[in-house]
């Protein structure tokens, strides 16, 4: 972000009277918050929906397996067919229907590599702990839902503000966050995607021992994984793509 941008943003908002301009921000913030909190009730609403779903199923298979009323390859077909029928789904539809799921993948995987710090996922958002002195990483807020939970809502709330005043057009920055928000949902799902994987591989799982977090003292390595481990999955669960909030 440029001087130049930082001046443009001051001059938006200097040009709003200030009775139009708080009742901006308090719209904004209101919205905001409401999102980011429905945004968890309906993922965890989806995620016991799915899970109830996958449970049925799992056993429905084991038992048919059992008790040899399917076999190896009828899984093998079975899947096949499954492939097949989303890959023909995806075939019937428009052009511009294509184009827009292809998008909003691609947002979806992008933001998840830059949050959660590329492809071999150190770095990104939670590591940007350490530029305030390796004493303070991998401490609570940034290796936790907290820290995302909290950026998530000042992202919404930047997106509102941006799509309730009038800027100008030219100003690169503004038209950015602008753009984003139009994909607001694939923006933040891809976030908490980043965070997951990020997480997933500070527990180090298959390591006897981690970097625990600092500033918590007087518990083993295992509940330091477990709490890696915790908010990975959590964060998962946020990363769902729900139903527009």
């Amino acid at each position: 972000m440029t001087n130049s941008d930082i001046m443009e943003i001051n001059v938006l908002i200097k040009s709003l009277p200030k009775k139009d301009f708080m009742e901006i921000v308090e719209e904004s913030f209101k919205q905001a918050l409401k999102s980011t909190i429905n945004h968890k009730i309906v993922s965890f609403k989806y995620f016991l929906k799915d899970i109830t779903k996958v449970s049925f199923l799992t056993t429905k298979f084991v038992f048919r397996l059992l008790t040899g009323k399917i076999s190896f390859s009828d899984v093998i077909l079975n899947s096949k067919k499954f492939v097949y029928k989303k890959y023909n789904n995806f075939k019937k539809l428009s052009l511009k229907k294509k184009k827009e799921k292809i998008a909003n993948l691609t947002i979806y995987f992008i933001t998840a590599l830059l949050v959660g710090g590329g492809i071999d996922f150190e770095g990104g958002i939670p590591d940007l702990d350490l530029k305030t002195g390796i004493k303070n990483h991998r401490n609570i807020i940034t290796h936790t839902i907290i820290g995302l939970f909290l950026l998530e809502f000042m992202a919404r709330f930047l997106f509102k503000l941006v799509q309730k005043t009038t800027w100008n057009k030219e100003n690169m920055v503004l038209r950015t966050i602008y753009e984003i928000s139009l994909k607001e949902e694939e923006f933040i799902n891809g976030a908490w995607l980043g965070l997951s994987f990020h997480l997933l591989k500070d527990a180090g799982l298959f390591q006897k021992t981690i970097k625990p977090y600092s500033g918590i003292r007087g518990h083993t390595m295992g509940f330091h994984k477990s709490l890696f481990l915790g908010n990975s999955i959590l964060a998962a669960i946020f990363s769902r793509k729900n139903e527009k909030i």
